[in-house]
């Protein structure tokens, strides 16, 4: 999170002063449901995507800049190591991505001017229902995908 305060801290002024540019900040699909043993990762990247609404909300709101866009990217698992023991019951729905096919779905995404980026895509739509339904139904439905990370050994 340091990362992107920085960069924002030293771009953003430069953005507003041209009145244009484009900021991209990777959250994560932990960042819009949490999971069990993830925590911290995943209070990281609620703030990762909190952080963008609110800098687009603050420079939206009255016409302010306008045409500086915001673009947050929320993968499902990348394989890049990171989660050392994915669960995933439906691998074929919920594959892991290669890192450069994640790259090219952000750059898509940014070249579209799309504000939230879900990779795989159809995790966008999944985001969106659930947001809807009960929270019980949720809790069930989440619970049937089985969907997480395993504890990490000592």
């Amino acid at each position: 999170m340091i990362y992107i305060l920085q960069m924002i801290r030293e771009w953003l002024p430069l953005f507003v002063a041209a009145s244009k540019g484009h900021i991209v900040a990777v959250s994560s699909i932990a960042g819009l449901m949490a999971t069990s043993n993830l925590v911290p990762y995943c209070s990281s990247k609620y703030a990762v995507k909190g952080l963008m609404d609110g800098l687009h909300e603050e420079l939206r709101y009255a016409g302010r800049h306008p045409d500086i866009k915001f673009t947050c990217v929320h993968p499902f698992v990348v394989d890049t190591g990171l989660a050392q023991k994915p669960r995933i019951r439906f691998p074929s729905f919920n594959p892991i991505t290669a890192p450069s096919e994640c790259a090219e779905k952000i750059i898509e995404g940014v070249r579209r001017e799309e504000e939230m980026v879900c990779i795989p895509s159809k995790d966008y739509y999944g985001h969106k229902m659930m947001n809807v339904l009960p929270i019980g139904v949720r809790k069930a439905f989440l619970d049937f995908m089985d969907t997480g990370v395993d504890e990490h050994d000592s």
